[in-house]
């Protein structure tokens, strides 16, 4: 019996820990544009990007989109989330956005406009819900 351990997956411990490339070159970390550090290195370009999202699965093929995702991540030398990140429309968004279907389009709206709401909407209940409470250190006071 394998006891697992909460949030990890069984196995996990014996995995090398992934980590970002790390640029050899400390002059190629500053960004000329704005000066911040970036102590990793963009690995793909936009064109990069592209032939990812053009590889992600359609609903016809029988692939888990992880299963396949692996497969990419591996030709372009990435993590599989990245991969699937991309072909969530999660990143590389500007780049991929003229390969996008009608209904991809759609859904990315709707996504970003409930993004925006959700905010405005949780803040506003979360604010007037902290209000209407007492707090935990006076909860057993008298008034």
């Amino acid at each position: 019996d394998t006891k697992r351990r909460r949030g990890r997956p069984v196995g996990s411990k014996d995995r090398q820990p992934r980590v970002k490339r790390m640029v050899d070159d400390p002059a190629a970390v500053v960004d000329p544009g704005d000066g911040r550090r970036k102590p990793w290195k963009i690995i793909l370009t936009a064109d990069q990007a592209v032939e990812i999202y053009q590889k992600r699965p359609t609903g016809e093929s029988g692939d888990s989109s992880s299963c396949r995702s692996m497969e990419v991540a591996e030709q372009y030398r990435v993590n599989s989330k990245t991969i699937r990140d991309i072909w969530n429309r999660a990143t590389w968004v500007k780049a991929t956005r003229d390969f996008w279907t009608p209904e991809e389009e759609a859904d990315y709206e709707k996504a970003q406009e409930q993004l925006a709401n959700g905010h405005k909407e949780n803040g506003a209940a979360a604010d007037a819900a902290s209000r209407s409470r007492p707090r935990a250190r006076d909860a057993g006071r008298r008034p």
